[in-house]
């Protein structure tokens, strides 16, 4: 084995076998040894273990070492006594020791160049712990930490045998011959200084490959897959320019890792591209958070595809933007998240800035926990919110125009009344319940009305997409298409000069329907969206599978 520079970057190079033989400690092995020096009196455990190739297949004639899981292989004294054994025939091996604590099992067979590392809590008591599948190697590229020692400096992986010293290295350092699996972190240290920096937590080593350390100062990471086989979103054509949604709870993140308010978290692509997100909500009290993270393309049928999300910087700056996620550029042109409010105002996300306000007939929704994050529950009287300067610009459509509208809502009751969720007035589009049906309208001038409708469901939550494309139309029912057009023939002129509202009807009775009142709503509406494209069946069905609340899109490795 040799270490040696390549580039800008510097190698670690060997078998970890070999590593292990040559490293600070000593290369005899005993088959039972005890760690701590002492035999096999009171109070020592017996630790048995086994280790199986690839195949699952008991393997023999394997090193296997023992050491505390904090060890640091250059400033630590080596074991009071030899820390190997060696697997037999049926591929056990067994380790005495006499303090219990947190250890790393590390296990190589030069054979087959193959190995693995396992950490492990020891108590009191004879133990047998989990078997170790043998893999094939992988390696780690990290970035020199700001103010590395380049002299003094090297990089470790804490409970091993594994480290690289950075000599001069200008860059990066590679550290080969990493155990496939789930590396617990790596740590940076200097000869001659106490400290020691964990550069990353939790890193997963694929065999073979060799993964890069994206964002060394933030210390923990985690690959979100985005899973759009059959098993998961089940979409069929690509997706572009997609907000993804992640959901945080004490489930899958731990918060005391991590800013209180969440402004040290990023994303970025396995690549380590950086991805713009909106914090749509954090609640660190709550264990709760929902975030939007903008994707370029959502791979149709696939399984493999990832991002990486990191924290743990305390010296990080929130750099939330929801402009960049639902940019104007991407057809978003109004998103209203209802998830909080300033006075009375809900924020619009894109960067058109059309806030929802109350105005002097009206009084505002409260603010409840919705099917993301927070929404406005509505009174079914005069709560209402209107969207000021909207009566012209990007929510007018001409007639031939191309959009979408959506919203997730949740009744308390079906009345025998029309209820408005979301409306740009009754003589261009709005979607609303019709007693007990779903509808969506759309007004063409001297014509009438096309309208589609589906049954309405009260108490729980559904997302509705009402897309049209210039002259047909389409209801999405929690992303089915589900819903057939029909006329409604009226001579009216075409009136685009409302203001976008939600909650009501812009005008008393009559509307569409005879003695139909102000149409007023009772329920929950949560992000409320607009957008100046034709979405197609997959997109729908991607934003219904993605937000549904148990998310078949995303899953936390």
């Amino acid at each position: 084995m040799k270490i040696k520079s390549q580039g800008t970057g510097l190698h670690l190079t060997g078998w970890i076998c070999s590593i292990v033989t040559i490293a600070v400690f000593l290369s005899v092995m005993y088959c039972a040894p005890d760690i701590s020096g002492g035999g096999s009196e009171a109070g020592n455990a017996r630790i048995s273990g086994l280790v199986t190739d690839e195949e699952g297949k008991p393997a023999s004639n394997v090193k296997v070492s023992i050491v505390p899981a904090d060890y640091d292989p250059v400033k630590d004294p080596k074991p009071a006594a030899p820390f190997y054994a060696t697997t037999g025939a049926d591929g056990k091996y067994h380790f005495t020791i006499a303090d219990s604590g947190k250890y790393s099992i590390f296990a190589c067979q030069e054979s087959s160049h193959t190995s693995t590392l396992l950490s492990y809590f020891a108590g009191k008591g004879d133990e047998t712990i989990p078997s170790c599948k043998l893999h094939k190697p992988g390696a780690i590229k990290v970035p020199l930490p700001p103010g590395s020692d380049t002299v003094n400096g090297y990089l470790y992986i804490p409970g091993t045998t594994i480290y690289a010293l950075l000599q001069h290295a200008v860059t990066s350092v590679i550290i080969d011959s990493v155990p496939s699996g789930i590396i617990p972190a790596i740590m940076y240290a200097a000869i001659g200084n106490n400290n020691a920096v964990e550069i990353r937590n939790n890193v997963n080593v694929a065999p073979g490959d060799t993964i890069a350390i994206i964002l060394p100062r933030w210390k923990y990471s985690r690959q979100l897959i985005l899973n759009t086989s059959v098993t998961g979103a089940a979409i069929q054509e690509d997706i572009y320019n997609f907000p993804i949604l992640i959901r945080l709870s004490s489930l899958n993140f731990d918060f005391t890792q991590a800013k209180t308010a969440g402004d040290d978290i990023r994303f970025t692509k396995a690549d380590g591209t950086p991805l713009p997100h909106e914090t749509e909500a954090w609640d660190g009290n709550d264990y709760s958070a929902s975030i939007w993270v903008k994707i370029d393309t959502v791979f149709q049928n696939n399984e493999m595809q990832s991002i990486i999300m990191h924290w743990g910087n305390p010296d990080a700056e929130d750099v939330s933007e929801s402009a960049l996620v639902f940019d104007t550029s991407d057809g978003f042109q109004g998103v209203w998240h209802l998830n909080e409010r300033s006075g009375d105002t809900v924020r619009d996300a894109t960067r058109n800035g059309y806030h929802g306000i109350t105005t002097a007939d009206s009084t505002f929704p409260s603010i409840t926990s919705g099917t993301i994050g927070g929404c406005c529950a509505f009174d079914g009287v005069n709560d209402f919110i209107t969207m000021p300067n909207t009566a012209v610009g990007r929510l007018n459509f001409a007639q031939d125009g191309k959009f979408s509208v959506s919203v997730w809502v949740k009744a308390d009751t079906l009345i025998d009344l029309q209820q408005t969720l979301v409306s740009k007035d009754k003589y261009q589009y709005f979607l609303w319940i019709d007693s007990t049906t779903w509808q969506f309208w759309e007004f063409q001038h001297r014509t009438g009305w096309i309208a589609s409708e589906f049954p309405a469901q009260s108490k729980q939550w559904i997302l509705l997409t009402g897309v049209f494309d210039g002259s047909t139309q389409q209801l999405y029912v929690n992303g089915v298409p589900a819903s057939t057009q029909s006329l409604k023939v009226d001579n009216s002129a075409r009136d685009t000069t409302s203001d976008l509202i939600l909650g009501r009807a812009h005008k008393p009775a009559p509307l569409i329907v005879e003695n139909a009142g102000i149409c007023s709503f009772k329920g929950s509406l949560d992000e409320v969206r607009i957008t100046s494209t034709v979405h197609s069946a997959a997109w729908v069905r991607l934003c219904y599978m993605n937000q549904r609340s148990d998310d078949r899109l995303v899953i936390f490795k």
